[in-house]
């Protein structure tokens, strides 16, 4: 691990194993929100989301964006938040 220090591969394998959590969720058919807020905040985009959903990118940003915009966007202005305090938006603390 340390010799990828500097590099993207750990922010790579953050993301698969989010991507893999959102499945897991949506197999078990429980709420994904929160790794749906925390796969947006990383800069997954919604055609990402869609693929690891098994639904096009259209669908995934037609059935999830409300939520996750009010949680990255709290205040109207268009630019998705930084990083939110545990506890905040149904995640646990």
């Amino acid at each position: 691990m340390e010799a990828e220090e500097g590099t993207g591969l750990p922010a790579l394998r953050e993301r698969a194993w989010q991507l893999v959590q959102l499945r897991m969720d949506l197999a078990a058919a429980l709420d994904p929100f929160g790794n749906l807020i925390a796969l947006r905040r990383g800069g997954a985009t919604w055609e990402l989301i869609g693929k690891a959903a098994g639904v096009s990118r259209q669908s995934a940003h037609e059935r999830w964006p409300a939520r996750v915009t009010e949680v990255l966007d709290r205040y109207g202005t268009g630019e998705e938040a930084g990083p939110i305090a545990d506890g905040e938006a149904g995640l646990p603390a």
